[in-house]
């Protein structure tokens, strides 16, 4: 659950995660919304490997912006 602490923008830096899956990517994506609908967002940073294919192959820069 996320409480109510004003308008924020959360970085999550992905930098030690080598591998990630579709299903966490989707996760992240509905956080975002959560996180959009109390006015702050999600942003990801340093995506690398496997984890920046997957990102790019399912062109997520649409609905999970890079920081």
């Amino acid at each position: 659950m996320l409480r109510d602490l004003g308008p924020r923008t959360v970085v999550i830096d992905m930098r030690n995660a080598r591998e990630i899956t579709t299903a966490a990517f989707a996760r992240l994506v509905l956080l975002r919304r959560r996180l959009r609908a109390q006015g702050g967002d999600l942003h990801l940073s340093n995506l690398r490997g496997k984890a920046a294919s997957l990102y790019q192959i399912n062109r997520l820069d649409a609905v999970l912006p890079l920081h």
